[in-house]
């Protein structure tokens, strides 16, 4: 009986019962006789209880239904399989069992008898939404590895995997793939291609060596990766971003001639985002990938030769030679810039106190020193200076940051502007150049273009740069009811009136009291989180800028987003409307979606009218 419960504790929450349903006593016998139904019945001292173990009997009926077909789903140890399946069972409970009937006798001598019974096509219906669920993660993760996002599509197809043992008569094909086969060969297929070459390999000073390392693809390109490597002393985690990524060594690990990377499958830190995986993890058997890739560091090395330095590196760190294509800039500013530049650089490495006149700065150098492990690499590639909407900037110094408590280890690229006098007066962790070369090309031969969505990605990095630096007052001014002015190093508020209006597209896209509750509750989140976490490390898998073709100057900007920090990990997809037909930029409209993936349910640019 206690199993029953258990399993009607998660099961029942999604039934919707009609009570006092139209049928005769005498029909009871001939629906249990039937195999188009299941039921369940029992007699208690109370109303309450007789329905609730009458439900536990048809779910028991329902349970046997599935273990007939799951059973080798379930971890091979006999004595947990009946409580791992009863876990399975559980992993429906997002799911509704519709149209469940309820007959109930008026008491006789205190004793209470209910009847309760559903149409197995209603249950099949929910077995169905499943189903449906791991085919669209099956062609999302077919469109991720196509676009070279190797992170998203190997971690969808995985936890399909996961899923797909939890459905009866698990044999499920979609474009005449059968998925159980499927899932596990693409797998396989994405990690045998992936190579990876040494580009660089440099001692930079006593004890410390940086690899510089690209991973390329056979059939697919590559844009992102997570590895994990054993460093001699702790397994570590690093991201390839658009391909490539550095590697640092210290103490005795730069003695290592070789080193072995682990394709990352399991993504065991997201299983939260769909919550049905979560359920099922420790539950089901998970498929072992053998994903293990060992570089030669002597054999791969294809460019630098190795070379010694008893300096630090930032006492030989030179900026390159900044460009400017069109911005008319003398030599003697370019070199101003770049000494600006290292000062600030300086102070960001070694962690120490950088005298600076502007406070703003100075604060903001001060928190990022605070809670990031900042390393630039000694291979720089071009660095660009662009004119900007408040003036200039200097992109991309490319750096390392390491997270030491959950660690990670990402590459990086810092932005630095300056304003009208030439100062230097923010910095921020950025976009990288393929990325920002990508909206460059969107906006090609359109100036107006381009300065209204260089705005936007330049918000977007201090969007990121405050989760690494905390700063909980610009997360709920950009989160705020109100517009926000975009431009400018701090908030400000804008037009009071929202002149757009959201209107769902299709039933599975949320509801206006949905979005706004859920912004409330991700801000409220965050401020706590930013108390109770040491390390906080916040990815963009996507990023996208959508232009309005009827409405000039209006932008929808898309961005998934991947949240990893000491006691939590998170992923969603945000939402912004970006306004430029007022005197200033402004945000209208910002919906966060946690644990959303699926397209159909995605808040995007078509679901808001322009009311003014």
């Amino acid at each position: 009986m206690a199993k029953i419960l258990f399993i009607i504790t998660f099961l029942g929450m999604g039934i919707v019962s009609t009570l006092h349903a139209q049928i005769e006593i005498s029909e009871i016998p001939n629906i249990k006789r039937s195999p188009e139904y299941y039921w369940g019945e029992y007699t208690a001292p109370s109303r309450r209880e007789a329905e609730e173990k009458a439900l536990a009997d048809l779910t028991k009926m329902i349970s046997v239904r599935i273990q007939s077909t799951v059973d080798m789903a379930t971890t091979e140890n006999a004595e947990r399989l009946n409580k791992d399946f009863s876990n399975i069972v559980k992993s429906y409970s997002s799911a509704t069992l519709r149209n469940v009937k309820t007959f109930g006798l008026p008491p006789d001598k205190g004793q209470f008898y209910v009847f309760r019974y559903i149409e197995k096509t209603e249950v099949e219906a929910v077995f169905n939404e499943r189903k449906t669920l791991v085919g669209n993660m099956y062609e999302k993760g077919l469109e991720s590895i196509e676009s070279g996002n190797l992170n998203q599509g190997l971690k969808l197809f995985y936890h399909a995997i996961i899923l797909l043992q939890s459905i009866p008569d698990s044999r499920y094909e979609v474009h005449g793939k059968e998925l159980s086969v499927e899932l596990p060969s693409l797998i396989n297929e994405v990690i045998n291609q992936i190579q990876f070459v040494v580009l660089g390999d440099q001692n930079v000073a006593e004890k410390e060596r940086e690899i510089e390392i690209q991973a390329k693809g056979k059939k697919y390109p590559i844009t992102s990766l997570s590895v994990s490597y054993w460093d001699g002393q702790d397994q570590n985690t690093i991201l390839f971003v658009e391909g490539k990524t550095s590697l640092k060594l210290y103490g005795s690990a730069t003695q290592l001639k070789s080193i072995s990377f682990t394709i990352n499958t399991q993504y065991y830190e997201s299983r939260k985002e769909i919550k049905e995986v979560a359920e099922l993890w420790d539950f089901v058997q998970k498929p072992f990938i053998l994903s293990e890739k060992k570089i030669d560091f002597k054999k791969d090395l294809v460019s630098k030769k190795q070379k010694t330095s008893s300096t630090s590196p930032l006492q030989t760190w030179v900026i390159p030679a900044i460009k400017t294509e069109s911005l008319n800039m003398s030599t003697e500013l370019l070199s101003d810039y770049a000494n600006q530049i290292k000062t600030i650089s300086i102070g960001l490495e070694k962690k120490e106190k950088v005298e600076l006149k502007d406070s703003f700065l100075a604060e903001k150098v001060q928190q990022i020193t605070k809670y990031n492990q900042i390393r630039f690499t000694t291979s720089q590639g071009e660095v660009f200076a662009n004119k900007t909407w408040e003036g200039t900037e200097v992109r991309p110094l490319k750096a390392l940051n390491r997270f030491n408590r959950i660690k990670l280890e990402s590459p990086e690229v810092l932005v630095y502007d300056f304003g009208t006098n030439n100062e230097l007066n923010d910095v921020n962790f950025g976009v990288f150049p393929n990325l920002y070369a990508g909206f460059q090309d969107q906006s090609r031969g359109n100036a107006e273009d381009w300065e209204q969505r260089q705005v936007i990605i330049k918000f977007m990095e201090r969007y990121r740069t405050g989760f690494l630096t905390r700063d909980a007052v610009f997360i709920s001014k950009m989160f705020s009811d109100d517009a926000v002015v975009i431009v400018g190093r701090v908030l400000k508020p804008g037009e009071k009136a929202n002149p757009y209006q959201y209107v769902p597209e299709g039933k599975l896209q949320p509801n206006v009291e949905y979005v706004k509750l859920t912004k409330q509750e991700y801000v409220d989140r965050q401020k706590k989180l930013f108390t109770l976490n040491q390390d906080m490390f916040l990815g963009f898998s996507s990023f996208t800028i959508n232009r309005t073709n009827n409405q000039p100057g209006v932008f929808g900007v898309s961005l998934r987003q991947h949240y990893q920090a000491d006691t939590y990990a998170d992923e969603g997809n945000l939402f912004l409307l970006v306004d430029f037909n007022g005197e200033e930029p402004q945000i209208y409209v910002r919906a966060w979606q946690p644990n959303e993936w699926n397209p159909d349910a995605l808040i995007n640019l078509s679901n808001f009218k322009v009311l003014k």
